[in-house]
This record gives structure tokens, sequence and C-alpha cells, in this order.
């Protein structure tokens, strides 16, 4: 059987939840049907990453306009079955590309990891060129349902939309760790951003140190544009239980996580969090705000606790819960927490893009050979 000649772009600045999507295709797709070329930033870490892997094609462009005509020639020259494109940039600047190729013959699928983020000035600019480029495309994916909604709320056509959940190697943890300690260890990991809503957490540690001071503490990992920012307000505020740990290599997030008891993840926008499903194999607690697809993954009270977004009290009040659980409430909470990560295997992912694949080229998916015990 000729192997599917598979076309990955992605164009961010830098590394984060949709990198990983990307990195995860490649690394664990069946490439006894697939054959991957990759387009990347130049002096990107995804294309550092992607270059380690065997038998990937990596091609680094910049990510102005002059990408559009790069994007065409690579694509005239690869001749590829499918074009997969990652993030609302790679998007527009990969399927103008693609209008210029003269009998396309290849299918057009894009990934719809998040939205438009509130902060850009121009959004409803980069939205309606967003929209009006992906309603062109064959097949639209996205990471939760919620995506799902915000696409077709525009008028795109709800049958070209597939929700397929992010996924991680799942630990083959059995059991929670017990934190015996009387401090309750809460964590926060992810960018510096404004979309992490890292504000309403400092207010919200800032009420529950008026009670609970000496009881619980906080550790925040990552980078971005507002670890200062962030820096100053724990040190002007004399928050003595918050400690800014920097950034951590992604192969550690599993093994740092673990040492806590609850995972913090107060934002405005999301998608499907990756760090939600780490959170989730790790047995933490999670206590997040109720947006994009976060309130699909946890069941509120059972396997972690939602949040109003924006809101420093209410976020205060369940970190108050867990502080004050009892320790069957707290193992039973993790238990679940753990349990709950199972749904959302890295197997469950690639099993559903290759399916998706086969099903856009009229192809029938039972010929795949694919070996997923190793993705277990």
């Amino acid at each position: 059987m000729k192997k599917i000649k598979l076309l990955v772009i992605v164009l961010n600045s830098s590394y984060g939840g949709t990198e990983k999507h990307v990195l995860d295709i490649v690394r664990h797709i069946d490439n006894t049907l697939f054959e991957i070329s990759t387009v990347v930033p130049s002096d990107s870490e995804i294309g550092t990453k992607l270059k380690s892997i065997s038998g990937i094609e990596v091609i680094q462009i910049n990510r102005d306009l002059s990408s559009i005509y790069k994007i065409n020639q690579i694509i005239k020259v690869f001749e590829p079955d499918i074009v997969h494109l990652h993030s609302p940039r790679a998007t527009f600047l990969g399927s103008i590309a693609s209008y210029f190729v003269i009998n396309k013959k290849y299918k057009i699928i894009s990934t719809a990891h998040g939205w438009i983020p509130d902060r850009l000035k121009l959004r409803h600019l980069y939205q309606f060129l967003y929209v009006n480029i992906i309603k062109f495309n064959d097949k639209i994916f996205a990471v939760s349902n919620k995506v799902k909604e915000q696409i077709i709320s525009t008028g795109v056509d709800d049958e070209s939309i597939v929700v397929i959940y992010n996924g991680i190697s799942i630990p083959n943890e059995k059991e929670v760790t017990i934190n015996t300690k009387c401090t309750r260890k809460f964590v926060f990991l992810g960018r510096f951003i404004e979309e992490k809503g890292l504000i309403y957490l400092i207010e919200a540690i800032k009420k529950l140190n008026d009670k609970y001071q000496g009881e619980f503490c906080v550790d925040m990992y990552g980078d971005g544009p507002l670890v200062d920012e962030i820096t100053y307000l724990v040190n002007k505020n004399k928050l003595n239980n918050v400690t800014i740990k920097g950034f951590v290599d992604p192969k550690n997030v599993f093994e740092i996580l673990k040492e806590y008891d609850s995972f913090l993840m107060p934002s405005i926008q999301e998608g499907f969090p990756y760090t939600l499903i780490e959170a989730f194999s790790a047995g933490l607690i999670v206590i997040a705000s109720e947006v994009g697809g976060i309130p699909e993954a946890i069941n509120d009270g059972v396997n972690g606790y939602l949040v109003k977004t924006k809101n420093s009290i209410d976020l205060a009040s369940k970190m108050e819960y867990v502080i004050n659980l009892t320790i069957d409430e707290f193992v039973q909470l993790k238990q679940n927490s753990l349990d709950s990560s199972k749904k959302y295997s890295i197997k469950n992912m690639i099993e559903s893009i290759e399916k998706h694949y086969f099903e856009v080229l009229s192809l029938d998916s039972k010929h795949s050979k694919s070996r997923r015990k190793s993705m277990m």
C-alpha cells in the first residue's frame, strides 16, 4: 500500500499545547502508513524537537507573508495527500498558499486548538479572516465541544467539524500519591500570560492567607511576559507561601506534579489544555475556571472543582475546600482525578486523527496497521 503523504504546518512563535499536539502526531502516527513532512518557524523549539525524530523532514520558514509563496512551493514539491494546519496563522497562510496550487488534489484539514485571544487589538479582524478561511477546509478538528460551538456560532457548517480531545501518554499509575503533611501543596504550571488569569490567583491567595497562614503553599512553574509582574505582586503582598519556580522541561512535568495535592488553573481562555490531563494523570485535585473544554472534563466536586471566570472569591473558596478536606475525601477526589485521565490517552487521540484522515481521503480505515500497544 502506497504511503499517505502528510504535510503538517504550525507557525506559532512559542512552544505550547499546539506544538506539543503536533509533536505527538508526528511521533505516534503509524509511519508504515504515513510519510510526513513538517513546516515550522525558523529557529523554533518545535523545529528542534522535530529534527530529533528519525525519518521526518523539517522545513523552517519565516512567519511573515512571504511564507505564502514558500508553502505553495513546498506543496508543489512534496505533493501531499493531506495538508494539516495548526494555529490560526498557519491555517490562514497555509490555506491561501494552497489556493494557488493548480489542479489541487489534496485535502486540507485544520485543527482549532482554542479561540482568538481576547487581548489582541485586532481580534475581530483575525476572527473574520480565520473563519472565512476554515469554511473552505475539507475537515476541521476541534479540541473540545466548546471550541466546536464557537466555530459553529460564526456560521461554519457543523458537519465539517469533529471533536478530538488532546491526549497524553498515560503513566501506569494505579494509586494516588498521598501528602501526609498538614500543609496543602497547590501548583500552577503554564505560561505567564493574561489568558491564564494569574492576577486572580494572587488575589485568592491574599484572601486565604488572612485565615490559613502556614496551612498551604503555592508553587508556580512557567515563563512568559508576565513573570516580572507576578513576581512583583508576590513580593509586594508579602506572599511568603508562594514560590515562582521558573520554566520546567515538559519531560519532567509528571514527576513534578506528583509532589502536589491540587492543580490551579484560573484561566480566562482555554481550548482543551494538556496540563489539565497531565494533572489528572498525576492524581491532583484540579481547581479550574469553567472556560473552554474544561467543564467537559471536570465533574464539579467529583474529580475537581470548577470556578467562575475572573472571580478570585470563588477561586479562594474552592482552594479552601481542598485545604479542609478530610483524609478520606482527599484520597477519593485524587483517585477520581487519576481515573479521569484514562479517557484522554494519546492512543485515543491518534486513532481518531488517523480515522478522519482516512475518511477525508475516502479510504477504509480498517486497513490501518497501527501499533498502539506501545502508546498505552
